[in-house]
């Protein structure tokens, strides 16, 4: 969008791209025009997954005090997936933050209804109608939860604005689609309107997976605390207003993503907050049973135990290192340095500290305060995980080096489709590199005049494909170049010329 001043149909790698709407891409795009760079996108998530934790702190307040939205935005702030998704450039983080306006305008009432019905339809610019889904799902939630009242209160609605309302929306999503389905074309129209919602829904052919698929992730994704729902939910559906309302808004949604049969871990990101207020809620109210309280003092002994293994796993990085051969190994080898050690033994240090806090306060019988002690210690975990592992990671699994070093090489640049993503794109800052589907394909490409690259995987070079008698390597029979360029995850990537390489 940026380079080519193409805004209104997003493309990718020089096509047409009719899987997502551009509002994410726009604001991508002005990041980087303000300077942002690469990091554009992570930027775009992480102030959306703010003004998530935002929301989510001042709705719980207005109807349930300071303590428990404090303890509410904490729990979403600290629920593993969340804040480990935000760094990423991803949709689902900035629809979160949609959604949450949207229902947030519904529950305060009065003139913030308007931001249900424009939180909508921005949602819908996103990711599509799953944001209209969701929202009416939060509204409809609160009339369950006979939501009103609480400490100031929701205001009561403007007259007729199911009238005006449902214009507003409409109005935000047609500014975009309707000169888009024009410029366009009908392929664009159908892909966009029927096959990347309806399709998507019914009959995915991309992430499908069984109804119970999310049931196991859960535990995974708000871990720590979804374990403490046992307890939680029963006590929240006892409460009218706003914890029943929010318990029965992520239950409704989780069902519905379960029936829905594309599914990847992070479209639940949206349910997280209402199960934050709930289980917010829930600790502010102290109802410290027994099994509560050593759940939180075992949580609180497991990270704890986790600097403890931070620590030992920098003092053995190198001999940790010989039993793996991708990424942990990257992360232990550079773990395993005089910095590395030093801050992986603070980092322990801190987090004994705060674990101890955290048991002797669940062993008092204070689990608001043990609680506290816990989201700190998933901070102080996640901070450890992002300086000391996330580097060599992303160093072992990033494509930038590769992608970069395709500017230095002259002449013209095409893929075989070894596993070719957009990064590439990014990273070099060429708008399409072609994509060759077949061996005889990449011969003709290279036997024609002038420089010629082809970008691929050593996996693809030397094993035939499918469909193919003979492998890409057979079928050049040694006429050309090949130049290894590292490893991107566990492949090596080549170059394949017609000329010899730069020095």
């Amino acid at each position: 969008m940026r380079v080519t001043g193409e805004w209104l149909v997003p493309h990718l790698n020089g096509a047409i791209y009719s899987e997502k709407p551009p509002l994410f891409f726009w604001l991508s795009a002005l990041g980087q025009m303000a300077g942002l760079g690469f990091n554009a996108g992570r930027v775009v998530a992480g102030l959306a997954s703010l003004g998530t934790l935002l929301l989510t702190w001042s709705l719980a307040r207005r109807f349930l005090g300071d303590r428990a939205a404090l303890l509410g935005a904490a729990v979403l702030g600290t629920a593993i997936f969340f804040p480990w998704l935000s760094r990423f450039g991803v949709l689902d983080v900035v629809l979160a933050f949609f959604v949450t306006l949207a229902v947030y305008g519904w529950i305060r009432g009065g003139p913030w209804t308007v931001l249900f019905y424009a939180g909508m339809g921005l949602g819908v610019l996103v990711k599509g109608p799953v944001s209209i889904v969701l929202a009416a799902f939060g509204a409809l939630s609160w009339r369950i939860g006979g939501g009103s009242g609480g400490r100031e209160g929701a205001a009561p609605r403007p007259p007729l604005h199911l009238l005006w309302g449902p214009l507003v929306t409409a109005g935000i999503v047609a500014a975009w689609l309707w000169p888009a389905c024009v410029h366009g074309g009908p392929a664009y129209t159908d892909a966009i309107l029927w096959k990347q919602n309806v399709g998507r829904a019914v009959q995915s052919w991309s992430h499908a997976r069984p109804f119970w698929y999310y049931v196991p992730y859960l535990l995974g994704l708000f871990f720590p605390w979804v374990l403490f729902l046992p307890w939680a939910a029963p006590w929240a559906w006892r409460r009218k207003g706003l914890p029943r309302a929010m318990l029965v808004w992520a239950a409704i949604g989780f069902v519905f993503f379960s029936f829905v049969s594309g599914k990847r871990d992070r479209y639940l990101t949206p349910l997280f907050p209402p199960l934050a207020i709930a289980l917010g809620a829930w600790l502010d109210a102290a109802v410290a049973a027994r099994l509560p309280l050593r759940l939180a003092r075992f949580l609180n002994a497991f990270f704890l135990g986790a600097g403890a293994g931070l620590a030992l796993a920098s003092l053995l990085g190198h001999v940790l290192a010989r039993r793996f051969d991708d990424e942990v190994a990257a992360a232990l080898e550079g773990l395993a340095t005089v910095p590395g050690i030093a801050m992986a033994v603070a980092f322990a240090v801190v987090l004994l500290l705060l674990g101890r806090q955290g048991i002797r306060a669940g062993r008092a019988g204070m689990l608001p305060r043990a609680s506290a002690f816990l989201a700190i210690e998933v901070l102080v975990f996640l901070l450890a995980h992002d300086l000391l592992l996330v580097p060599r990671i992303d160093e072992f699994k990033s494509p930038r080096a590769v992608a970069e070093a395709l500017n230095r090489w002259p002449g013209e640049v095409a893929a075989y489709p070894a596993h070719f993503s957009g990064a590439y794109n990014l990273y070099s800052g060429r708008i399409r590199i072609p994509v060759l589907d077949t061996a005889e394909e990449v011969l003709a490409y290279l036997a024609a005049p002038g420089r010629r690259l082809v970008l691929t995987s050593r996996e693809n070079y030397e094993r035939p494909e499918p469909d193919e008698e003979r492998s890409l390597k057979d079928a050049l029979g040694g006429r050309f170049r090949e130049t290894s360029q590292g490893r991107v995850g566990h492949r090596e990537m080549l170059f394949l010329t017609n000329y010899e390489p730069p020095p």
